[in-house]
């Protein structure tokens, strides 16, 4: 790898000293270093694509490494993590001598960090100094043909140009996409009737939260501060609001590893006016949640690994309270902003959360109880985000962007095709089953009495969310990925993906845009290997869920994720990749270990299953239709002869084949091969 820049140095490996880049062409460019994106680059190298990452700050791996480490996994994630992702995981459970907090999905920033690091220096990725799109040049249109519009190259703000052929917005904002010509985009929410979505649209002014009666005016008739003037649109109608964002703290009440919160610069107690109040009344509240909206620290904490054994947390929002750390509201100008004016309202959610952190430690409204916990029991964690970046000592510099730009492909993903659940085959490349969660778009006060009935008079109102059941686990599919192949066809999009808002509101989640990310990697990858003349959006399905179920990830309900087996022989012992995980193998520890002279992600041998039909005859079949690969850096022993096949079975019944390669093979791609069998006699020709 050619690592270009980076702001952290890992065990036992030496930052490297900014330097230009080595190419200003690659096969595969990728902008943005949230998880999907470092995930895309990935796996996009480890099929042999040669793989650029752009990212538009210092900080490496987004939200997974700026604080969340409560991943969103829903109560499915041992049915729908595999592959590249759970590798993911699993590498970061392996850095701590026991068990953490809800192992493995758990993470502990700046390890989630090193991790990723980690994952692209193995994969050869090169990652590019930080910087962000200014301009997308197209290329110049062949007059003989009638191909849509190809990215040729991006330039970014300080004068860098890079080429590719394929070209990945992992981006939380999806600035590439919206750089370039022609590409449709939306943001905001749809009203109801545009994809018949009974969870779209403004919630209107009914959505009362449970919100105690908070006056909204000062005592000349003025709104106080952190509410809207503007009141929803009618129920179901589309707007332009966004969900709130928020940092995700990491935090501890460890008294060695805590560093206290202080006063921020230009603090005024009169902006929080609003949550004086709220706590002045919460003493006679009959809220049902009263007592939870007292909870120290006022927030939905979530336990996370810790390498010094510290108590570590991961701080979110407080739903029960009107005011948070979510800045309701602070969001809206976000998606479409410029980068001067984003970087503004990311300096804005700062001072909003240090201004509630020293509220809450020091206002005489806060009960006592919690006033005084906040003021001497808790605190940032002393060991994370202690590089050089903007914001306060220890606070996390990745805002929480939830939602910003949505493509509007060929399709979209809507709310019905969630909850529907039609069965998609290999048209999927992922899974998930988190709820419909949208935050807050809106604090309001609510004045009409002609549609504010809560209270007889002018209260504090909020609306949020989609008001959709948990959807249960679904199939996410692969044109979610695709702009409109009219517009442009080397353009991928994994994270501001093909969706509704509502359905946005699930898909959303740091797993699922990682395997979005690894299906974006793997058609990057197929494109390259087509010579780049296939548009994304003809990408073969089949070709891409053969990989992404090579790699172990589980595409569908029934599936099962990659295991590895152990077959034994009489002069060898190797370790076999089974995504079938028919546990035909028994397992064998000494199978855990590394092959010497190979390169990770080199491949062994081909392992293919398929049913042969019954009536004599030869059969031949592409081994791509139902192949998986072993993973030569997990074998173990010399390799076999090219021409040593091992037929299992007899026609009409399931036929299991292994390829040994007579030398190393960088992705050995099945596709190359054609296996023929005749009776049960089996061979393969390259």
């Amino acid at each position: 790898m050619f690592l270009v820049w980076s702001a952290v140095v890992l065990a036992g490996v030496s930052s490297a000293t900014p330097s230009p880049p080595p190419a200003s062409r690659f096969d595969v460019v990728v902008y943005g270093s949230t998880p999907g994106g470092v995930l895309a680059a990935v796996t996009a190298a480890r099929h042999g694509a040669v793989t650029a990452l752009l990212s538009q700050r210092e900080h490496i791996g987004g939200m997974s490494a700026g604080g969340l480490g409560q991943s969103d996994i829903g109560s499915c994630a041992d049915e729908v993590i595999g592959g590249n992702v759970k590798e993911f995981f699993e590498r970061n459970a392996k850095r701590y001598a026991s068990t953490q907090p809800r192992g493995p999905w758990n993470l502990e920033p700046h390890v989630a960090k090193e991790v990723f690091l980690e994952l692209m220096n193995e994969s050869g990725v090169t990652l590019l100094l930080p910087d962000e799109i200014q301009s997308v040049t197209m290329a110049t249109p062949d007059p003989a043909s009638s191909s849509a519009a190809r990215i040729e190259s991006v330039t970014t703000v300080h004068g860098a140009t890079y080429g590719a052929g394929v070209f990945i917005d992992a981006s939380y904002e999806g600035d590439l996409m919206a750089r370039t010509p022609s590409v449709e985009y939306t943001f905001g929410r749809e009203a109801r009737g545009q994809y018949n979505e009974s969870g779209a649209g403004s919630q209107g002014t009914s959505f009362g939260y449970g919100i105690e009666y908070l006056n909204p005016y000062d005592g000349s008739g003025k709104l106080l501060p952190l509410l809207s003037p503007v009141v929803p649109l009618p129920d179901g109608e589309g707007d332009r609001q966004i969900q709130a964002y928020n940092f995700r703290l990491c935090v501890t009440d460890n008294a060695t590893l805590r560093v206290p919160w202080t006063e921020p610069a230009g603090y005024d107690s009169t902006e929080w006016e609003l949550l004086r109040r709220f706590w002045l009344a919460w003493p006679n509240s009959t809220n049902v949640h009263k007592e939870a909206q007292a909870a120290v620290p006022t927030a939905i904490l979530g336990a996370i690994p810790s390498t010094t054994g510290a108590r570590k947390f991961d701080m979110n929002n407080c739903g029960y309270n009107p005011i948070h750390t979510d800045m309701i509201g602070g969001s809206w100008g976000y998606p479409n902003a410029s980068y001067d004016e984003r970087r503004a309202i990311w300096q804005a959610h700062v001072n909003y959360t240090e201004g509630f952190l020293w509220f809450m430690s020091s206002d005489a409204s806060v009960p006592s109880a919690v006033r005084t916990a906040y003021r001497d029991e808790w605190g940032y964690c002393g060991d994370e985000f202690t590089g050089i970046h903007p914001g306060p000592p220890h606070f996390p510099p990745q805002l929480y962007v939830r939602e910003a730009r949505r493509l509007v492909g060929d399709r979209v993903l809507t709310q019905n095709d969630v909850t529907q659940k039609q069965p998609l085959g290999n048209l999927s490349v992922g899974m998930g089953c988190y709820n419909f969660d949208s935050h807050c778009e809106e604090r309001y006060a609510c004045a009409d009495p002609k549609t504010c009935g809560l209270y007889p008079k002018p209260y504090v109102s909020v609306q949020c969310g989609c008001s959709v059941p948990n959807p249960g686990i679904y199939q996410m599919p692969l044109w979610v990925l695709f702009p409109k192949k009219a517009q442009v066809t080397n353009l991928i999009v994994p994270v501001c993906a093909s969706a509704s808002h509502v359905a946005y509101a699930t898909i959303r989640m740091e797993p699922q845009f990682m395997m979005l990310g690894e299906a974006a990697g793997v058609v990057a990858a197929l494109t390259v290997k087509a010579g780049g003349a296939v548009p994304i959006q003809d990408v073969d399905p089949n070709a891409v869920a053969t990989l992404l179920r090579a790699e172990g990830a589980i595409l569908g309900p029934t599936e099962t994720p990659a295991v590895y087996g152990c077959q034994t022989g009489t002069t060898f012992q190797r370790c076999m990749l089974d995504p079938h995980g028919s546990g035909h193998h028994s397992s064998n520890s000494t199978c855990n270990g590394q092959c010497p002279g190979l390169q990770p992600r080199q491949w062994l041998a081909l392992r293919a299953h398929f049913y042969p039909p019954s009536s004599s005859g030869a059969t031949t079949l592409k081994s791509h239709m139902m192949a998986t690969v072993i993973k030569k850096s997990e074998a173990l022993s010399q390799t076999l002869p090219r021409s040593a096949i091992q037929p299992v079975g007899v026609p009409g019944e399931n036929i299991s084949i292994t390829l040994w390669l007579a030398e190393p093979v960088v992705e050995f791609d099945s596709e190359y091969y054609l296996i023929t069998c005749a009776s049960n006699n089996c061979s393969a020709t390259p």
